[in-house]
């Protein structure tokens, strides 16, 4: 790929070269029953080219061939790219210590099918008619970047992942719970997973129903993620590029309680979101989006840093390794409280908790609404689960429960979906329709 570089300096061109080669083994059981067990390998190599006329090119490809077509398709590309008016980076980073662990790339095959054998009896002795589904999942993967600035640089990590999730009908309704352990360091420890599921299951079975109103509700890592979703989406630098985010003139003001303090950690030790640079070179460091309820930064990626008159945050990101980067979070921390969930829940006289929520992405996000069916809830009467709820939606503005309605937010934190490592949060006064 030097090759490549070399042409496209003598064109008078810029160019970027982001690789990805990744090798993943997945154990998979579904309905109680290992389904397959293989390992899987994948190169992918994304070419960025500025034209000399500052336009935009981009092309990928699977396999390993001469650079003379890639470029030639990405150079057909930018005839009709956006203006990219922006210098690549070239300064390269300080390696990152513990993103790489041996021992995931050995664990052999026969331990991963152990652990979900584990996982699928755990299931099965608290209720025999539960069907388990479970993910055990290893990978490895290289990240390579190299443009015509000068920067060659490249990072290995590591990924341990446990999805289980189980299914039962409990008279005419579907009860689904589920669990996720990820680390780039090797997940062995599965009893807070299994306890968790079993423990689902079991108050899951026995239904009540609540009449609408406003309750006191404690949002579990996972219903957080949907809580959390319009103030991640109007903090990211784009949509303050345009002019759509309701927070892009109040950097600097308090805009939430106190205790709302949210951080993009890249460098966070086992965070599988963990890297030294961002999709596009750029230098990575632990970024304050939130600081005691204040706005701090707008993350942005090169052409939005340029748009808004600011440096590069580190924040490019490829949601796929084929696509071009924008920008986003690495690893995403809402920071712990002072309470454990259980004191959360002995303070309840008669509340919910929401394990997961289904179509709350829908709508508007600038406006800060929540509006989804509660998934997967219990409700809990002086500080007992008594069951499952069903058949109700919740409805809340993220926006003002962050501010006027916070009750406390959990020492424990867990990862949810998107790299985001987030308490469980709770809050007072959220209204819930039977």
């Amino acid at each position: 790929m030097d090759k490549l570089l070399s042409l496209a300096r003598k064109n008078g061109e810029q160019a970027e070269l982001y690789t990805v080669n990744l090798n993943q083994t997945p154990v998979k059981f579904e309905n109680n029953r290992l389904k397959s067990m293989n390992t899987q390998q994948q190169e992918i190599t994304a070419l960025r080219l500025v034209s000399p006329e500052g336009r935009l090119g981009f092309s990928t490809t699977t396999a390993r061939e001469e650079p003379e077509p890639l470029l030639e398709k990405a150079r057909e590309a930018s005839k009709f790219g956006r203006s990219f008016d922006v210098s690549l980076p070239s300064s390269p980073p300080a390696q990152l210590p513990g993103m790489y662990h041996r021992e995931v790339i050995e664990h052999p095959m026969e331990k991963m099918m152990e652990m979900g054998e584990d996982i699928v009896d755990a299931v099965k002795a608290q209720n025999s008619s539960a069907l388990a589904d479970v993910q055990v999942i290893k990978s490895d993967s290289e990240v390579s970047i190299c443009n015509t600035a000068g920067l060659d640089t490249s990072y290995r990590k590591t990924i341990s992942f446990v999805l289980a999730t189980a299914q039962l009908m409990v008279g005419k309704s579907f009860l689904h719970v589920g669990k996720l352990e990820k680390s780039l360091g090797l997940v062995t420890e599965l009893d807070e997973l299994k306890q968790e599921l079993v423990q689902d299951l079991y108050h899951g079975s026995r239904e009540v129903q609540i009449p609408g109103g406003a309750y006191r509700v404690i949002f579990a890592p996972e219903a957080v993620s949907d809580l959390m979703r319009p103030l991640l989406v109007s903090l990211n630098g784009q949509s303050v590029e345009k002019q759509v985010s309701p927070f892009r003139d109040k950097q600097g003001e308090q805009m939430f309680d106190p205790r709302v303090c949210l951080t993009d950690m890249p460098h966070r030790p086992l965070s599988p979101g963990m890297c030294p640079v961002d999709d596009e070179g750029v230098i990575t460091a632990e970024t304050p989006l939130i600081d005691k309820g204040t706005i701090q930064t707008f993350p942005v990626d090169l052409l939005t840093a340029k748009a808004l008159g600011v440096n590069p945050t580190g924040h490019g990101v490829r949601t796929q390794s084929k696509s071009l980067p924008s920008p986003d979070f690495h690893v995403c921390v809402l920071s712990p409280g002072q309470e454990q969930v259980s004191e959360m829940m002995q303070d309840m006289d008669r509340g919910i908790i929401i394990k997961e929520l289904m179509g709350a992405w829908a709508g508007n996000p600038y406006s800060g609404e929540i509006n989804g069916n509660i998934s997967l809830g219990f409700l809990v009467e002086d500080g007992e689960i008594k069951g499952r709820i069903k058949d109700c939606m919740v409805s809340v503005n993220s926006f003002e429960a962050l501010r006027n309605q916070l009750v406390g937010i959990s020492k424990e934190a867990h990862w949810s979906s998107g790299d985001h490592l987030f308490p469980y949060v709770c809050l007072e006064g959220v209204h819930v329709t039977g």
